[in-house]
């Protein structure tokens, strides 16, 4: 890793996750706050090494008072772990997305160096309901700018990552079906290498619309 310690984040262009409770928003509005309990509806890849814990020996500061995701492997080869959600009656709008979340490093694992997927997703298929998994074509992936320079948290201590999405009128999922109005989804996904971890706890987003010439604001 570098001097400078700044995390590698291939972030692949998509969408937004942000519940629109109507189609006119306030600026740098807060739209979701969620300290991600073992029942708010999050999806875990790779379980059971991926999963909700309450225990004491949470590391500090502590983002939320209640559960965290941990993942780890045990393997010998790298392999998948990640969280992904689904918001209901969120819907994508053009505009600029501020996403905000903790991670963590386990006091037992080292953090990965690089986190590969960081995205939004768009239920274009229209399939989607409570309690079911994530479709990987939903990624949006086209008609998004994405910026983000997060550094990777010191052992056993948590650390706040953001990511800016700046959403377009056209932007598109993975499988070239429009993103605009669909329900909205969030994907933190790695390859995690062999007796690696990380942990996951606390997620926010913050929305402003674009203006009526269809240029996002900027929060």
């Amino acid at each position: 890793m570098s001097s400078s310690r700044h995390l590698l984040l291939r972030i692949l262009p998509v969408l937004a996750l942000a519940p629109i409770l109507s189609a006119v928003a306030h600026a740098d509005a807060l739209l979701v706050e969620d300290p991600l309990n073992a029942d708010s509806g999050w999806m875990l890849a790779g379980a059971p090494a991926i999963r909700f814990r309450t225990d004491p020996a949470k590391p500090s500061p502590t983002p939320s008072p209640d559960s965290y995701i941990v993942a780890w492997n045990g393997e010998r080869k790298p392999l998948v772990r990640g969280v992904v959600k689904y918001f209901d009656d969120v819907k994508l709008q053009p505009g600029t997305w501020v996403v905000s979340f903790y991670v963590g490093h386990a006091e037992n694992r080292p953090f990965p160096e690089n986190i590969e997927t960081v995205q939004l997703l768009a239920d274009s298929n229209g399939d989607y309901k409570p309690g079911a998994w994530f479709d990987y074509t939903e990624r949006v992936v086209n008609g998004v700018t994405v910026q983000a320079a997060n550094t990777p948290p010191e052992k056993g201590q948590w650390t706040k990552w953001t990511c800016t999405f700046t959403v377009a009128s056209g932007a598109r999922t993975a499988g070239g079906r429009p993103a605009i109005g669909k329900t909205l989804g969030f994907m933190f996904m790695t390859r995690l290498p062999p007796n690696h971890g990380f942990l996951f706890d606390h997620l926010t987003v913050r929305f402003t619309p674009a203006d009526a010439s269809g240029t996002a604001g900027t929060p």
